[in-house]
């Protein structure tokens, strides 16, 4: 097993999608198999967070020599907490021992890197009361504004807002 690019950056409620090669080593057409990522050993074997969603095959049929890339996608929840999450993604040939890992073995391992963010767009909204104000140079004009905050946890603190400039 191999890829290429090991971490992906999310935002909540986003999902990301790795590219992981299999190459079949042998002389002998062979089949190599995956956890099923909704089974709890495979959830365990994956350390996948209890709220995500994996997709990846759970086995492919190889060639001797050949080479196949497969699409992992890992959907994270809008609820996630940020932070940089491994999943474990194991290999195995079904002609031999799948425990059996490293040069000439039958079974490898590769880890994939989600590093999750608060999710940007659409998160903190501000709204002016009004839709247009008219004013004249050097006037002063007093405003105000609608704001919410729609994902991830706390709190909104106290800020200035700026509008010199305009």
């Amino acid at each position: 097993l191999s890829i290429e690019d090991d971490i992906k950056f999310v935002e909540q409620g986003s999902s990301a999608t790795f590219s992981v090669s299999v190459e079949n080593t042998g002389n002998v057409e062979d089949i190599f198999e995956f956890y099923d990522t909704t089974s709890l050993e495979g959830q365990q074997a994956w350390n996948k967070p209890w709220t995500w969603d994996i997709f990846s095959p759970q086995m492919v049929q190889l060639s001797p020599g050949e080479i196949r890339t497969l699409e992992v996608i890992v959907e994270v929840p809008m609820s996630q907490v940020p932070g940089v999450f491994a999943l474990v993604m194991y290999g195995w040939s079904t002609s031999g021992n799948r425990f059996n890992f490293g040069p000439g073995g039958t079974a490898d391992v590769v880890e994939l890197f989600v590093h999750v963010s608060h999710k940007v767009e659409g998160n903190i909204v501000i709204t002016p009361s009004e839709q247009r104000l008219y004013m004249i140079p050097n006037e002063c004009i007093d405003m105000s504004f609608q704001i919410s905050k729609h994902y991830s946890s706390g709190h909104l603190s106290d800020f200035q807002l700026n509008v010199s400039g305009f």
